[in-house]
């Protein structure tokens, strides 16, 4: 027996396939329950701490591109919920940060893509690809079930929104999901990212019905915030890779829009009452909610208010869904969101992953080695510029099912952008 067939190695393969299986398995619960997610990561961190070298994985974590603007964000949140709520508000400091987790999970998980071969060799495992797989084409078929409700208005599950939801109970939470698979899958398709992909998935055609079916439920979750932020991903996104492919996606954009502001009523209704955006429902809540939050920074302009004490405000009863919701507890965007619970200290913090998780998606786009790698990259980028866009009218970085997805799909951007070390 040699040393590469020892029982330790035959148990460490085992729990690795346990933990590829789990990766899988979590890609697929994010799309469809937030229970099922973490009932899944539980199971996954129990895994991990099993399998051998946890010492080194953990030392690798420090390096991870993240790590540090999550820590400077968490000290941010533990100041601002003592200062404003004392020691009887902490339990809400791993309220807010509990979903980074993932993050740190899953950046473990795909860092440790190689496994030992027969003569020293390695190769990867593909449980980067495995997961990242299963998460674009879970959400396809989530994409393809909410086109299916908007346009024959079929909620049998949920409260029958103009909207589609999708697996989920909103539409907000989907939409926000659907920019995340949307922008991946086309920064992979791009850079021909799904070539390495199993299975039919590396067929071109294949996967470029996978695409269009996680862009069909972005644009029929008809969320107007998710509407620009799609907008802005594309024009963003296609820019990086050339001044050709941005100006096909212009004039792609320009046919589209007109074709579905002719054909498709859901567009029409939901754009037509901005040319009087006082009569629109939406538009006058947020003006109303963001007076409001301006209000309460300049009350706790350092820490805030804390991020469990935003008022829950009745007072705006039009915008509240009957049997559904009693009041509105966020500021309807991440960023007066921020200002108003933690302050300028929090809100710096904020900004800081934003800028650091955009360098790092650049980065890796720019320098790595592989078309895969290349266009997760690409794909991240675009997805969190549709979310920092959309999330200027919308409080997604507050939605558990759009912080998960996010910081699972911000889990494969690598420390070295994906570039080989030389000799």
């Amino acid at each position: 027996m040699t040393s590469n067939e020892s029982p330790d190695n035959d148990k460490k393969d085992r729990l690795r396939q346990v933990e590829i299986f789990l990766c899988i398995a979590l890609a697929i619960a994010l799309n469809i329950s937030l229970t099922a997610a973490w009932v899944v990561l539980i199971i996954g961190f129990v895994v991990a701490a099993l399998r051998p070298n946890l010492s080194p994985r953990l030392q690798k974590l420090s390096y991870a591109p993240l790590t540090i603007p999550l820590l400077v964000f968490s000290l941010a949140v533990t100041v601002s919920t003592l200062v404003a709520g004392g020691t009887v508000d902490m339990k809400q400091i791993f309220s807010t940060l509990r979903s980074f987790l993932i993050y740190f999970y899953i950046y473990q998980a795909f860092d440790c893509n190689l496994r030992p071969e027969v003569g020293g060799q390695s190769i990867a495992d593909g449980c980067e690809q495995k997961t990242l797989a299963a998460f674009l084409c879970t959400a396809g078929l989530a994409g393809l079930y909410g086109t299916v409700q908007q346009i024959f208005n079929f909620h049998p599950f949920t409260y029958p929104y103009l909207q589609a939801t999708g697996f989920l109970q909103a539409p907000m939470p989907f939409a926000g999901l659907m920019q995340m698979s949307s922008f991946l899958a086309l920064g992979v398709f791009l850079k021909k990212g799904y070539l390495t992909l199993p299975g039919k998935l590396k067929d071109p055609r294949f996967f470029t019905a996978v695409v269009a079916a996680n862009f069909m439920g972005l644009f029929f979750s008809c969320e107007r915030s998710a509407w620009l932020g799609m907008l802005a991903g594309v024009l963003l996104i296609t820019l990086r890779v050339s001044p050709r492919t941005f100006l096909k996606s212009v004039a792609a954009l320009v046919v589209i829009l007109g074709l579905a502001w002719c054909f498709v009523p859901a567009v029409k209704a939901r754009l037509a009452p901005l040319t009087n955006p006082q009569s629109d429902v939406g538009v006058s809540t947020r003006l109303k909610i963001w007076q409001r939050s301006l209000e309460l920074y300049k009350q706790h302009p350092f820490v805030g208010v804390g991020p469990s004490h935003f008022p829950r405000i009745t007072d705006i009863p039009e915008a509240l869904v009957p049997g559904h919701s009693t009041d509105l507890n966020h500021a309807h965007s991440n960023y007066l969101q921020m200002m108003a619970t933690l302050g300028t200290l929090g809100f710096l913090a904020f900004m800081a992953i934003v800028v650091f998780s955009l360098r790092a998606a650049l980065k890796q786009n720019a320098v790595a080695d592989s078309d895969w790698d290349s266009g997760v990259g690409l794909g991240v980028f675009g997805a969190l510029v549709s979310l920092m866009v959309s999330g200027i009218f919308e409080y997604n970085f507050g939605s558990g099912q759009v912080k998960l997805a996010q910081w699972f799909v911000l889990g494969a951007l690598k420390a070295d952008g994906g570039k080989k070390s030389e000799g």
